[in-house]
């Protein structure tokens, strides 16, 4: 009733996976001895369901993983350390392992484009130390080294998958995962290959998105903490074998700690699992609060044990520690209506949380303070909604002590700070945010019993922002420095007429501009020629490097 099922006719061998399904009322299709399983619309299982067209066959038995010793190539320039390296001024995907998007430098209101560069569509955010940048682009499985003060190319390598993300710097060393299964370390100064670590268990290779990869592949994102690199190699818990983490010292390549995460499959004879959520989890790029590591709802210990957090109600949301998430996935840029980020203790479970403190489409916090977009500030039944080319979307800053609540659970009284599309008896919109619905939704406010109800209001805040502003950008990447928020997109622009895709798919343009981070008022504007990647912007003392869509990376000063 709530994923894949299959129904043994002659035994009791009968199987769930609700970490699969079609959509609502329609299909999984078995042919060609595989099982086909689409897209779908569901939010449901957050983090655990695998996303995309899947073609998947039954479970086999591997030979014995070949000990991680072996798994280790050494390159020409193992053991011979980087010299003359620079400290890092953005030394990993969002910065940091906390992955705040947040740096403590100033970067002037007035700029100008210093340089740009072509590169390739498929561009990563990049990461920088001193008169270096490093960028990868996905597609051509790339990671390019340039002056950071002009653009000039000093060098690039080439890996054996896509690198879907920013490498990693550390004490003049790269690091960075690839789809081939593999972890690379590379020298800053030359590119030279100091080692490649064999993350996948075996050697198997399957189609993705019109290219081989492995079964086990590496995001190209490496955690750093304390002088160790993590990484996790696969897709799920629950596909070959699981996901297979490792802790691995960044000079030598060697392993410190690793640990298999599988499943957990269910006793059928006794389990008769949950509405809407599961255990386990989709692999994701790492995040570390200093103490644990966090993969969607799944945390470990800094020696990769396991460290489960009991389920709060019937839902699935839990306390974990505060860290932000996205319960698509960080690097998953369609904007889909019921997923979101959030930098909370919770995880969410089956809840939504539109109506909640600290959750949008992308976020950025420091110390004290989370900023964000919301881009669905309104919603009907189930379903969030936005309506382009009117009102814009929601820039808010918020105490990051200001947690979500649950009504019939939690403790204090929601506020009212986002609207709810409700309807008028005469099925007309309150307001003339956009265009009306087909019939009226059920009415819904913020202080409605939402407590082991699915489909409620969901998490709530009790408290209203600092500041809240809505901005005609369509905001894909946002960084916040001392005293600003600088945020890029698409203009919010609807040409119903004659490209009403057109700012969706980046043939309008792209704005980059700036706010104050004390209360949201607008500073300054400027026009792009298209629109940023997802999360392509990043800021180093007195500069902005952006990446956009049309595989252009620039440098503005």
């Amino acid at each position: 009733m709530e994923g894949l099922e299959f129904l043994a006719l002659k035994d009791d061998s009968h199987s769930r996976n609700n970490w699969l399904r079609g959509s609502c009322s329609l299909g999984i299709m078995p042919a060609n001895g595989m099982t086909y399983v689409p897209s779908d619309q569901c939010f449901c299982s957050p983090g655990v369901k695998i996303l995309g067209l899947n073609a998947l066959t039954a479970a086999k038995d591997f030979h014995a993983v070949a000990p991680v010793q072996d798994r280790l190539l050494k390159g020409p320039c193992y053991g011979k350390p980087a010299a003359d390296y620079q400290k890092p001024q953005w030394a990993a995907y969002r910065h940091d392992s906390l992955r705040s998007g947040s740096a403590s430098v100033e970067v002037s209101a007035d700029l100008k484009k210093s340089w740009k560069l072509q590169l390739d569509p498929s561009i990563t955010q990049p990461v920088v130390a001193g008169d270096r940048l490093f960028i990868a682009s996905r597609d051509t499985h790339t990671v390019h080294a340039l002056k950071s003060d002009s653009g000039k190319k000093i060098w690039s390598f080439t890996a054996g998958g896509r690198v879907d993300s920013s490498p990693t710097l550390w004490k003049g060393l790269l690091l960075f995962g690839s789809a081939d299964g593999n972890l690379y370390c590379l020298r800053q100064s030359d590119g030279g290959l100091v080692w490649k670590f064999q993350a996948a268990p075996h050697r198997r290779l399957i189609q993705s998105y019109g290219q081989l990869e492995s079964a086990w592949p590496l995001n190209g994102s490496v955690l750093m903490l304390d002088d160790l690199a993590y990484i996790a190699a696969g897709r799920s818990t629950y596909l070959d074998g699981g996901l297979y983490l490792y802790a691995i010292e960044p000079a030598t390549g060697k392993v410190v700690y690793q640990h298999q995460e599988l499943g957990p499959y269910a006793d059928l004879s006794r389990d008769f699992g949950h509405s809407y959520w599961s255990e386990g989890a989709r692999n994701d790029v790492l995040v570390s609060d200093g103490e644990s590591i966090f993969i969607m709802q799944l945390r470990f210990g800094k020696n990769l044990k396991p460290n489960p957090a009991k389920t709060e109600s019937l839902l699935g949301d839990r306390k974990l520690g505060r860290r932000v998430f996205s319960t698509a996935g960080f690097l998953d840029d369609e904007w889909y209506n019921r997923a979101f980020w959030m930098y909370s203790n919770i995880w969410p479970g089956y809840y939504l949380a539109n109506q909640a403190p600290n959750s949008g489409q992308i976020l950025v916090f420091d110390d004290t303070t989370t900023y964000g977009v919301k881009v669905f500030w309104t919603r009907n039944r189930h379903t969030t909604m936005f309506f382009p080319g009117t009102r814009g979307y929601l820039l808010f800053a918020n105490d990051n002590d200001n947690e979500p609540i649950l009504v019939g659970r939690d403790k204090g009284t929601p506020v009212t700070w986002l609207p709810e599309f409700n309807m008028n008896k005469g099925g007309k919109p309150k307001t003339n945010w956009g265009p009306g619905l087909s019939s009226a939704p059920r009415k819904s406010s913020v202080d409605a019993y939402t407590y082991n109800k699915d489909k409620g209001i969901g998490f709530t805040s009790v408290s209203k922002p600092k500041w809240s502003v809505y901005v005609p950008i369509r905001i894909k990447a946002m960084v916040k420095t001392n005293n600003r928020i600088f945020v890029a997109g698409a203009p919010d622009v609807f040409d119903e007429e004659n490209d009403p895709l057109g700012a969706l798919e980046g043939r309008k343009g792209g704005v980059l501009c700036d706010f104050s981070a004390a209360d949201g008022s607008k500073i300054r504007q400027y026009t792009l020629d298209a629109p940023p990647v997802l999360d392509g912007l990043i800021a180093v003392e007195g500069k902005l490097f952006l990446a956009t869509r049309d595989g252009k990376l620039s440098c503005w000063r």
